[in-house]
C-alpha cells in the first residue's frame, strides 16, 4: 500500500500578497527557487549557465537561506532570505510565474507540491522522487544537472500557457498530496488490519 505524504491545503492555496511591488518584480516573469539547492556547490554551472540563457524580462528569485554577499550572484538573481511562515511562503509561491527545483535527491520534495498547490507550476531535475511531484504535463521533470533541459521545460512553460495551468497544478496537488486525506488512508488501512 503506497500512501503519500501530504500537505496542508488550508494553508498552501493561492493567497496574493504585495510581493512583486515590494521586490520590484512588476512586468517581470519570476522564477521562483530554493536557493539551498541553486547555491549549492554542485549546481554552480547550473546556475551560471541558467542564468545565461535567460531572458531580459525574467528573473530568478531565491529564497531560504541569508547571503549577505550577492555581488558574486549574476545580475539577474535576486535573494529574499528566509520566510517567517507558511502563509509568506504560500504568498512567495503564488506570486512567481514557475517554480524551478534543481534538487539532485529527495524521498519526496513536498516544496514542489506546495508551489502547485499555490496555483504555480514546477520545473523539477527528474531525480529519485522528484519526478513524482509533477505530472509532466502542466509541471515537468527533466535531465539532472542539465541547464539547457532545465531553461527548455522552464520556456515550454512559459509559452504554451494555455491558461488551465494554475487550475490543473491545484488540482493535482489537491487529488494526490491531500494531508487531511492521505491521513483518512491511513486510518482505514488499520481499521482493515484490525479485522
Amino acid at each position: 500500500v503506497t500512501i503519500r505524504n501530504g500537505i496542508d491545503l488550508n494553508v498552501f492555496k493561492p493567497t496574493p500578497s504585495d510581493f512583486r511591488q515590494r521586490l520590484g518584480l512588476e512586468g517581470k516573469y519570476v522564477i521562483l527557487g530554493p536557493a539551498s539547492k541553486w547555491l549549492s556547490d554542485v549546481n554552480k554551472e547550473v546556475l551560471d549557465k541558467f542564468t545565461k540563457l535567460m531572458h531580459p524580462d525574467e528573473v530568478l528569485l531565491l529564497f531560504g537561506v541569508d547571503v549577505q554577499d550577492t555581488s558574486n550572484l549574476p545580475k539577474n538573481v535576486i535573494t529574499y532570505g528566509y520566510t517567517k511562515n507558511r502563509e509568506e511562503l504560500a504568498q512567495l509561491y503564488t506570486m512567481a510565474n514557475v517554480f524551478v527545483n534543481c534538487t539532485r535527491e529527495e524521498s519526496l520534495s513536498l516544496i514542489n507540491i506546495e508551489a502547485q498547490a499555490c496555483g504555480t507550476p514546477v520545473v523539477t531535475f527528474d531525480a529519485t522522487a522528484t519526478p513524482e511531484t509533477v505530472d509532466g504535463i502542466y509541471s515537468l521533470s527533466t535531465q539532472v544537472g542539465n541547464p539547457d533541459r532545465l531553461y527548455e521545460s522552464v520556456e515550454n512553460i512559459r509559452y504554451n500557457n494555455d491558461g488551465e495551468v494554475s487550475k490543473q497544478v491545484i488540482s493535482f496537488a489537491s487529488k494526490n498530496y491531500d494531508l487531511y486525506s492521505n491521513y483518512e488512508e491511513y486510518l482505514n488501512l488499520y481499521k482493515t488490519l484490525g479485522n
